[in-house]
């Protein structure tokens, strides 16, 4: 496992913008300042999304409210862990694409997410032998008739972890009755927790963070479809085109060999 980036964060009310002024009471957004490599970015709360006088601001981060603990701590620990997978991957603290992605966390949700490829792929090597599978990584027309393991279905998942225990959780529903567990959650301590109680003894892959990378690479086609949206973010996506592609690939193909039944 690669060492661990110290990444501090800390939250603001940033009073540096043009207030909103409301019946003479001035309103700010909340932002966080997020450090890690020497480098530093601002980005705007996900969690604390609505406007904010400076008396509201005091009162969430002194706790009056234990909700509010609850809040700032989620906020943290997804921007904790999503910096470390970042840096590990990127091999730097990119901070336009941590900001780019960091938005993109709340409006993803884990059901969106396509793991059926890693499902294929290791039907494949199950079935036929590891030269014969292709470097794809989507279902092809007969994948319900070679569909053998499944992360999201119990009955057929040989990596003994409950992931449905995550997706179906009380946590998920009351998130979003339709969709489920947003990234933004899935990715903080409370995600985490529940994937920590999924994993047991039995399991196969028993280190969280590579669970975390799967996910993560899992979502990278979402976030294309996101970066090609515009000029700005298609640089970006060009910049670190390789991530998209072949180390992903990379990623997925260890973790079928590392993994496999």
């Amino acid at each position: 496992m690669s060492k661990q980036s110290k990444i501090s964060v800390k939250h603001f009310l940033n009073t540096n913008l043009k207030p909103y002024v409301i019946n003479g009471t001035n309103y700010f957004s909340i932002y966080m300042l997020v450090i890690a490599n020497r480098k530093n970015t601002k980005i705007k709360s996900l969690i604390f999304d609505e406007l904010y006088t400076e008396n509201d601001f005091n009162e969430i981060i002194s706790f009056t409210d234990s909700e509010d603990e609850i809040l700032l701590n989620k906020e943290i620990s997804c921007i904790e862990n999503i910096g470390q997978i970042l840096i590990d991957v990127l091999k730097e603290f990119d901070t336009t694409f941590f900001t780019v992605y960091y938005g993109f966390l709340s409006s993803i949700f884990i059901k969106d997410i396509n793991f059926d490829y890693i499902t294929n792929k290791l039907s494949r090597i199950d079935e036929y032998g590891k030269q014969q599978y292709e470097d794809n990584y989507y279902l092809n027309e007969d994948s319900e008739k070679t569909k053998i393991i499944s992360l999201t279905e119990n009955k057929k998942n040989s990596f003994n972890i409950n992931f449905e225990n995550i997706i179906n959780s009380e946590i998920s529903e009351n998130e979003n009755i339709t969709k489920g567990m947003s990234l933004l959650t899935y990715f903080s301590f409370i995600g985490q927790d529940l994937l920590k109680n999924s994993v047991n003894e039995k399991s196969k892959i028993t280190e969280i963070n590579e669970i975390n990378k799967l996910v993560f690479y899992s979502s990278l086609s979402q976030f294309e479809w996101i970066l090609k949206g515009s000029k700005k973010n298609k640089e970006l996506f060009l910049k670190f085109e390789n991530v998209f592609f072949t180390q992903k690939s990379d990623f997925l193909n260890y973790f079928i060999d590392k993994y496999k039944t």
